[in-house]
Parts: structure tokens; C-alpha cells; sequence
């Protein structure tokens, strides 16, 4: 296997697993999740290893702008998951634009990363 096709497989295995927890003990997932989520600073490093890792081996086989239309469907996908649960989204939003310097405080690595990208995508399509 590819290193392409075992993060696939691990994104499937992971979808499966979820759904069948969240089926048989909802309550277990809420725990999981609780747990995971316990230090933000702990699981944002672990997330931007992940995604250096996994982002290593996505360009050795995409180019940028295939990977913004991949993430643009992801983006769909995830807002349709979402979509029932609008009214707490927008409680977090509320709270997540509370001020600028809120934002940029808690999000600047987010930020500069997204932009990046952005900024990358464009390029490609334009100047390249």
C-alpha cells in the first residue's frame, strides 16, 4: 500500500468506528471526545504534526490546487455535518469573534497556515 491509501484507509476505519460507537454508546464518544479535547494546546500540536506528516506525503502525489479542490468538497462535507446544529454554531462563532485581537490570539497559527495556502493556491493558478 501507498502511503496515499493507508491514510485512506485510516480515514475509513475511523469513519466506521465513529459511527458505530456514536450507534452503540454515544455517551462513550461524548467521553472519548471530552478527553481528547482536554488540552488545546496538547492536541493542536498533535494535529499540526499530523498534518505536516500526512501533508508530506499528499504533495509528493498532488499539486496544490487538487488538494484545495479536495479540501473544498471536505469543507462541504463537514459543513453538511453541521448544518443541523446551526444555532450552536453560530453561539460559538459569537464567541470566537468576540473582538479581533481574540481572534488572532487563538487562531494566529490557524491563520497564517489557511492563508498560506490561499496565497499558494492563487499563485499556482495565476502565475505559474
Amino acid at each position: 500500500m501507498t502511503p496515499i491509501e493507508i491514510m485512506a484507509l485510516i480515514l475509513a476505519a475511523g469513519i466506521l468506528i465513529k459511527f458505530i460507537v456514536s450507534l452503540v454508546s454515544p455517551s462513550a464518544r461524548l467521553s472519548v471526545a471530552k478527553t481528547f479535547y482536554k488540552s488545546p494546546a496538547i492536541i493542536s500540536v498533535v494535529f499540526l504534526v499530523l498534518a505536516a506528516i500526512s501533508g508530506y506525503y499528499i504533495f509528493a502525489e498532488f499539486n496544490i490546487v487538487q488538494v484545495a479542490a479536495i479540501m473544498l468538497f471536505t469543507a462541504f462535507l463537514i459543513g453538511l455535518a453541521f448544518a443541523p446544529y446551526s444555532q450552536s454554531m453560530i453561539k460559538v462563532f459569537e464567541e470566537m469573534l468576540a473582538s479581533r485581537e481574540a481572534i488572532f490570539k487563538r487562531n494566529w497559527l490557524s491563520i497564517i497556515i489557511w492563508t498560506a495556502i490561499a496565497l499558494w493556491v492563487i499563485y499556482a493558478l495565476f502565475f505559474v
